[in-house]
């Protein structure tokens, strides 16, 4: 009450010097205790967000990862003829591609051990001094991978994953379904490898990160390798490895419709249709007639399915490879929030809902749920 009376008086101008002094000082203190409070608030915030949102990672893969079809940095590529040369060598020509998504995966094509293959050669971490040489050791040891692995039936992945783990992943894949999975590769990494390293507990810390977010596994096993290691290389694969159904031209996204695509507008700068302004256009437009279906250009999960002022009624897919598609402007839609799709799968009928002049479907391809747009017409690989 005092204090309120000392206002009260400075407010009618009638308080004195003390009164003056004392209500000063205490609104000073009540700013810098509050301050204090508020900032206490933020640091526990910032805290917070660091904890939830960080965590340890494998000492020897990048999590500087996008979406399938990734173009790799220059750093990486120019090692491509070297790479080239040695894989013919050793007969994995074919491999090429993913022998640079490796080194991309290993150590973004920088350092002296470029592929991390020492160890494979009984060495120690990073133990070539000389790149060509980690080239040699990496690609020869993933050429006995790859040939372990056809001699049982396995797929081209279980030795990619193998080159992370170790070739005892080959013969644990032979006697469990001889494919690589994600889930496999987790069984391997948490009731093998880890506890061969003492982790006999199954201790966990987090690996979040595009591939593991898409996946819904933000974690890997303490001494337990990394299981997530296919979908990390992947991501750099400029072409679908073993093939895809469908319209899909080279890539593994496949054209989002049965038909010619006839782009009416690409991914770039232009002038607005609706409003008449300079805009970038952050998908791909294609002119297909009315009816159309709208398929899946790759398997995955509806994550949006609703109308948007702007989209009219549109689709968004969440993809294992750390990518989302969008198929916006349908007349129809058909698939439903929370359902999984394989690639091809009907999600709607073409139409001109929404900011649209005409009927077409707007096709995006996005390195995140909301954003970080690329241009689709490279993933697709149109004729």
């Amino acid at each position: 009450m005092k204090t309120l009376n000392q206002l009260q008086k400075l407010l009618r101008g009638k308080a004195n010097s003390a009164d003056k002094f004392s209500l000063l000082w205490k609104v000073a203190l009540f700013i810098v205790s509050n301050l204090i409070v508020l900032l206490g608030i933020v640091m526990v915030g910032v805290i917070f967000l660091i904890l939830f949102t960080s965590g340890s990672t494998s000492t020897d893969e990048s999590d500087n990862v996008g979406g399938g079809g990734l173009p790799l940095p220059e750093s990486v590529l120019r090692w491509k003829n070297d790479v080239s040369r040695i894989a013919s060598k050793n007969d994995v020509s074919k491999y090429v591609d993913i022998l640079l998504g490796i080194i991309m995966v290993e150590s973004g094509g920088n350092g002296l051990d470029i592929m991390q293959s020492s160890e494979s050669a009984g060495m120690g971490p990073n133990g070539f001094t000389n790149p060509i040489d980690s080239l040699e050791q990496g690609i020869k040891y993933f050429a006995t991978n790859v040939k372990l692995a056809e001699a049982q039936g396995s797929d081209v992945w279980v030795a990619v994953q193998a080159y992370n783990f170790g070739s005892g992943y080959i013969s644990y894949a032979g006697k469990n379904g001889k494919t690589h999975s994600t889930n496999l590769a987790e069984a391997f990494s948490r009731d093998v490898v880890s506890k061969s390293l003492g982790n006999t507990s199954g201790a966990k810390y987090n690996y979040v990160n595009a591939v593991s977010l898409a996946d819904g596994r933000t974690y890997l096993y303490l001494n337990g390798g990394n299981f997530h290691y296919v979908g990390l290389v992947k991501q750099y694969l400029p072409t679908a490895q073993g093939g895809s159904n469908g319209n899909v031209g080279s890539g593994e996204y496949r054209i989002p419709f049965d038909g010619t695509p006839v782009v009416t507008s690409p991914f770039a700068n232009r002038v607005s249709p609706i409003t008449g302004q300079a805009e970038y256009h952050l998908g791909q437009d294609f002119a297909q007639p009315a009816g159309t279906k709208i398929l899946a250009s790759m398997a995955g999960k509806v994550v949006v399915a609703e109308y948007h002022y702007s989209y009219g009624n549109y689709i968004v897919l969440q993809h294992n490879n750390g990518t989302w598609t969008a198929y916006a402007h349908q007349s129809q839609l058909i698939a439903k929030v929370g359902q999984t799709v394989s690639q091809g799968d009907v999600l709607g009928i073409i139409g001109t809902t929404g900011d649209s002049t005409g009927i077409h479907l707007h096709f995006e391809i996005r390195k995140s749920m909301f954003g970080d747009h690329v241009d689709p017409a490279p993933y697709l690989k149109l004729p």
